[in-house]
């Protein structure tokens, strides 16, 4: 770098750069952006006392990759890019900065400034022409969001001051597809065109496909800071398969709005789902981690694994209405149900939100060795954290061949994290004959002196035939029960004393 500076006389700048980092001006921005690209090239300026200035600049950016911290996989490779100006008797024109990026687009930008003696506010005009094959590197800016597209194009003007340039124009996607791990959010055939106003902000809207359903979609993002840009999205429509893999498959009627700013994201609206199919291939479970109160003295843990950076946190905020329609099934290796009804999950900075509402439960579930029905099952929230809502579930099992009792289940109550299950029959009877019938089918009464072990085998679809040893009193018993179907039912009993037969109805209400 050379200066000279004469009072009443020329002064001059010559600046000669070879394989610079731009990375040295990005520290002083306090970007996330690192850049491997290299600048060369010279820049002169001179001015005669009470005269305009003149000067010229040519800089050759490399070839290069453009990477956000923490991320191992560049966001674009560039090839060799030029950035020249030259000023003429005050005025600046001939502008222009092009980065072609190989295989993808490029960026290319012509601008001018008619007067430069206002400095920084002088004003500015040009225009930008921006062309790239897909939009999946933009996406990679936002958190938990991944998509690709066909051809991205726009086509803007600049206006405003050299300090705040301004820009306006039109752009278009075609052929798009976003998806949101987090909310299993998968959206197809995205085309969307719009424009752009002053102020750095985008709005697109137009139409896309999730399954067999058809959907429209409006998005705004704003590049005031183009570092962390302030994402808009706003998704309604009808029979939406949003999500559809081997252990799920969800379809919803949507009407949500989801903002991204500063790393938090505001989610608003309702999703009523009239069919799904959830049948996951293992439940999650809380990771566990160290006790509070552990302390090495000395030394270290050998098998403590390396202590990476810690991952951005992202803050969630925003009330969701989630209303489940009669054709929600849930498939599990010991239970299958279908749920019903509808909440309000509201979040306020944390990731597991408040819920206040409840669903209906009914289906089967396998317990105590029995396939046991649900015939009243509610799920209620009462404004507490959505992963421990109160339950109220009774599943229960007939009793054949019994005169006294004809069901036998178990009740569970209290929370999802602190269950509390207590056995019951109908009619009453005590806790543990209950909890016999229940796991048995066998009636033990010990004040009594009634009960025996039964072990048998279905020889025919509704033909049981069983055969037992009495507890309390010395007789075997060999027994038939045959399901007639629509409620009816006949057992019959061979013993050592006695033979006889039950023939049962049962009516559910």
């Amino acid at each position: 770098l050379e200066s000279t500076w004469r009072p009443r006389g020329e002064r001059t700048l010559a600046a000669s750069l070879e394989e610079v980092s731009p990375n040295l001006a990005m520290t002083l921005l306090d970007s996330e952006l690192l850049f491997s690209q290299r600048i060369s090239g010279e820049l002169e300026w001179r001015q005669q006392s009470g005269e305009r200035a003149t000067a010229r600049a040519r800089l050759q950016i490399s070839a290069g990759e453009i990477t956000a911290q923490g991320e191992a996989e560049p966001l674009f490779h560039t090839g060799v890019g030029l950035f020249a100006f030259e000023v003429s008797d005050g005025r600046l024109y001939a502008g222009n900065l092009d980065i072609p990026v190989p295989g993808a687009g490029g960026i290319d930008t012509d601008f001018s400034v008619p007067d430069l003696s206002d400095g920084l506010n002088s004003a500015v005009q040009g225009r930008l022409r921006m062309n790239f094959n897909n939009i999946e590197p933009f996406l990679r800016l936002v958190p938990g969001v991944e998509g690709s597209s066909g051809p991205m194009t726009a086509d803007l003007n600049f206006s405003g001051t050299l300090s705040d340039p301004q820009l306006t124009g039109h752009a278009s996607v075609v052929r798009g597809t976003v998806s949101h791990f987090a909310s299993g959010l998968l959206l197809e055939d995205i085309r969307l065109a719009g424009a752009v106003y002053q102020y750095d902000q985008t709005e697109l809207s137009g139409t896309f496909r999730a399954g067999s359903g058809q959907g429209s979609l409006r998005a705004v993002v704003n590049f005031d800071n183009l570092l962390q840009p302030e994402v808009l999205l706003q998704v309604k429509g009808d029979e939406l398969t949003l999500v559809n893999v081997p252990s799920l498959n969800v379809t919803a009627n949507p009407d949500v709005r989801l903002v991204w700013r500063e790393g938090v994201l505001n989610l608003d609206g309702k999703v009523a789902i009239p069919t799904a199919r959830v049948s996951p291939l293992y439940l999650p479970t809380s990771a566990t981690s160290e006790s509070a109160d552990l302390v090495i003295v000395a030394g270290e843990d050998p098998l403590a694994k390396p202590q990476e950076g810690e991952a951005e946190e992202w803050r969630l905020h925003g009330n969701l209405e989630l209303e489940l329609g009669n054709d929600v099934r849930l498939t599990l290796d010991r239970a299958q149900a279908q749920l019903s009804g509808n909440s309000r999950f509201t979040w306020d900075g944390q990731v597991v939100p408040i819920a206040d509402g409840g669903f209906l439960l009914s289906g089967e579930i396998l317990a105590y060795g029995q396939l046991l029905r649900v015939t009243e099952g509610r799920i209620n929230f009462s404004n507490r954290p959505a992963d421990n809502p109160f339950l109220n579930i009774r599943a229960e099992r007939e009793i054949f061949g019994n005169s006294q009792i004809r069901r036998a289940g178990v009740l569970v109550t209290g929370t999802l994290k602190q269950p509390v299950f207590e056995p019951y029959s109908v009619p009453m009877t005590t806790r543990e004959r209950a909890l016999t019938l229940l796991v048995t089918g066998s009636d033990f009464d010990y004040e009594r002196g009634v009960g025996s072990v039964e072990v048998g085998m279905y020889v025919a679809p509704r033909l049981f035939i069983s055969y037992g040893i009495g507890l309390f009193e010395d007789q075997n018993v060999i027994s038939a029960r045959y399901d007639l179907g629509k409620g009816f039912g006949i057992k019959t009993t061979s013993g050592q004393r006695e033979t006889g037969a039950d023939i049962s109805y049962t009516i559910e209400r």
